[in-house]
């Protein structure tokens, strides 16, 4: 963790404490993949990119509070319940291939 003034970096994510009453969220800003993830993945770098929500943390500026996660959708989505965080089939993850293997 690093703090820098009334941001708060995290390996994946940012939060900026301000004194206004509102928070704003950026879920899915990055394109981040933990290293012992990464191989298991076989979705594309292109669809990946089109499908993640690069560029929402810019939304955040309405808010003095900002909460800026890093990390990819196709590690876990965070806008699903815990049970379908991680895409395990097709229709979880709009017809793409997120994964080389299941692991069981």
């Amino acid at each position: 963790m690093l703090v820098v003034g009334t941001q708060v970096i995290q390996p994946s994510w940012i939060w900026t404490e301000g004194n206004g009453p509102l928070v704003a969220v950026a879920l899915h800003d990055g394109h981040d993949i933990r290293a012992e993830v990464a191989p298991l993945l076989a979705v594309s770098e292109s669809d990946r990119t089109r499908e993640e929500d690069p560029f929402t943390a810019m939304w955040t500026t309405v808010a003095d509070t900002q909460i800026v996660v890093k990390r990819s959708r196709f590690e876990f989505d965070l806008n699903r319940p815990r049970e379908q965080a991680v895409y395990l089939s097709l229709e979880d993850s709009c017809g793409l291939s997120v994964w080389r293997a299941f692991l069981h």
